[in-house]
């Protein structure tokens, strides 16, 4: 990477420069094309500034992440988690302007693996993930209210609709829908679905669920990830207000904090 200007900051390191002592003191480096890197160099602690990228503050070789890392993105979304060769790969969260989170496996800067999602309705998803998208088998629940009349009986309760099977690009391509009223834990409709349509109940059993669905959302709400909220310097502060939409933050009830 063509480095166009290096600048150490000198006004308080009286010693003579060497490869040792050069990484205790801030060092910025400027790389072709603008980004603007500040911090410890070759490796270490820094700060990367980029009008395309957005802010990164963590781990870096070279001024590229590499390591633990807050990435504060243009488009108002967070990651924070592990990251290599500038991007996020491995463990990590993802927080979107929007309100949704994502927790779990990350390659290639996108959410791919096996995650939980958050959605900002209150819904969450856990199982494959590919592109930010529930991809492969998984189970989503969403908290709501059903009124469902039958021959018997008129049901008006909360419930859990809970869908768990083989999902495509977001969609359940193919599995069962049970909706669960809490606490109770009772099934007062179950069925198949295809392509997120509805197709009834039969031949599925509807006294049977396979979890205690209540407890497994309480379980999930309660490893909901909390928002960063690091300290940030005046410069990262005044960055992230001009290029990482900062103000709408507090527009998200997630971020109000």
């Amino acid at each position: 990477m063509l480095i166009t200007n290096l600048f150490c900051i000198l006004s308080c390191f009286t010693a003579p420069l060497t490869s040792e002592n050069l990484s205790s003191i801030d060092t910025t480096v400027v790389f072709e094309g603008g980004d603007r890197y500040v911090g410890e160099w070759p490796s270490g602690k820094g700060t990367l500034y980029s009008e395309d990228k957005g802010m990164i503050v963590g781990e870096f070789e070279e001024g590229i992440p590499e390591g633990h890392c807050i990435h504060y993105k243009t488009n108002g979304s967070i990651y924070e988690g592990e990251m290599s060769d500038g991007q996020a790969f491995g463990k990590g969260r993802y927080w979107t302007l929007a309100g949704n989170v994502i927790t779990g496996d990350f390659f290639n800067g996108t959410a791919t693996g096996t995650d939980t999602l958050y959605y900002h309705s209150g819904a969450i998803y856990v199982g494959c993930m590919l592109n930010k998208k529930p991809h492969g088998e998984g189970m989503s629940l969403n908290r709501s209210r059903l009124k469902y009349k039958s021959l018997l009986q008129t049901t008006d309760s909360e419930c859990y609709h809970f869908r768990v099977g083989c999902y495509n690009n977001g969609r359940l391509e193919e599995g069962a829908l049970y909706m669960v009223t809490f606490p109770s834990n009772k099934v007062v409709r179950a069925g198949f679905i295809s392509y997120d349509t509805y197709y009834g109940r039969n031949p599925l059993p509807a006294d049977v669920v396979p979890y205690d669905v209540d407890q497994l959302y309480i379980n999930l709400i309660q490893k909901k990830p909390s928002f960063p909220s690091p300290v940030l310097s005046d410069e990262q502060l005044q960055f992230i207000i001009r290029n990482c939409r900062y103000k709408e933050w507090k527009k998200t009830p997630e971020r109000k904090r």
